[in-house]
């Protein structure tokens, strides 16, 4: 009889258990058939898979299946810290730059661009998007890279743009 500490393959045991040469609810001949496994019955192929397993299932109960799980919790990965990009506001560009460069760049509809124009006009700086730092830098520069406003003469460049963590 082999025991195994750690990993158990259920179906193999309970074929075990059952005692039945036909294997786990009598369904060798189907599965053997399908898979090409004529040669040994389903009971004996599932006892070698239990016997490969005895082999390779660590013994100490430091490498054991339960005090993985622990290691795994405690060592969950970090979620990456989210940071804010964030539009500041200028008397320099017109409303249909600031929605064509939101809907561009950040892939906001035209409603919600028109909102966030409107409140980056009111309140002198709106939240384009919360992201990783990597992607929150980058669209920072792009907004700052995005070029003077066309409907504008006096355009001197592009908006001004910052990140700043989020809140958790």
């Amino acid at each position: 009889m082999v025991v195994a500490v750690g990993w158990v393959d259920f179906p193999a045991v309970i074929a075990r258990a059952s005692g039945s040469s036909e294997g786990l609810f009598g369904i060798d001949a189907a599965w053997n058939n399908g898979l090409g496994l004529r040669e040994a019955p389903m009971s004996a192929v599932l006892e070698q898979a239990v016997a490969d397993e005895a082999d390779t299932v660590p013994v100490s109960a430091a490498e054991s299946p339960a005090s993985e799980r622990k290691l795994d919790r405690r060592e969950k990965t970090k979620k990456q810290p989210r940071y804010h990009v964030i539009l500041l506001d200028d008397d320099e560009h017109t409303y249909a730059y600031v929605i064509e460069m939101l809907g561009k760049l950040f892939h906001h509809p035209r409603t919600r661009a028109f909102k966030m124009a409107r409140e980056v006009d009111r309140t002198g700086r709106v939240i384009c998007l919360t992201t990783t730092m990597e992607l929150a830098e980058l669209k920072r520069d792009q907004v700052l890279t995005y070029g003077p406003d066309p409907w504008l003469d006096t355009s001197p460049g592009s908006m001004r743009a910052t990140i700043e963590p989020a809140d958790e």
